[in-house]
């Protein structure tokens, strides 16, 4: 393992990375690991902090609002009856109420590789072959 290659890139970590959902979507995410979300995760615990030792509920709740508030930055491809949907914190809450969205995001915020060097130059030289 090069480990230049397996350390986070701290840009993409704090300012996302695109991620494809389907042909036509795609989300700029930041990582779990960015300052933004760890702010907000403690923040929102707080406010919750009995609820969470005693519900799922409560600590699905912290999390789907720490995703609004940091981890999804953009996107591309969503639209509501034809027109395009900016991405504003509530409409984040919208989308993420689609349960494949919802899991797609959670998924790819935690996932390391999509904020590795080594990912991302893959994923640029897949760009330019395409290209």
């Amino acid at each position: 393992m090069e480990l230049s290659n397996a350390l986070l890139v701290q840009d993409a970590v704090e300012n996302g990375v695109w991620v494809d959902y389907d042909d036509e979507t795609s989300f700029l995410i930041r990582s779990t690991e960015c300052k933004e979300y760890v702010r907000a995760m403690q923040k929102n615990s707080r406010k919750l902090k009995g609820e969470l030792a005693k519900s799922m509920t409560a600590a699905r709740k912290v999390t789907m609002k720490c995703i609004v508030e940091a981890i999804i930055v953009d996107w591309k491809g969503i639209t509501e009856n034809g027109k395009k949907l900016a991405c504003t914190p509530e409409n984040v809450e919208r989308v993420l109420q689609v349960p494949s969205v919802r899991d797609f995001i959670a998924d790819q915020a935690t996932e390391q590789a999509n904020f590795q060097r080594e990912s991302m130059s893959a994923t640029a030289d897949a760009v330019k072959k395409g290209s």
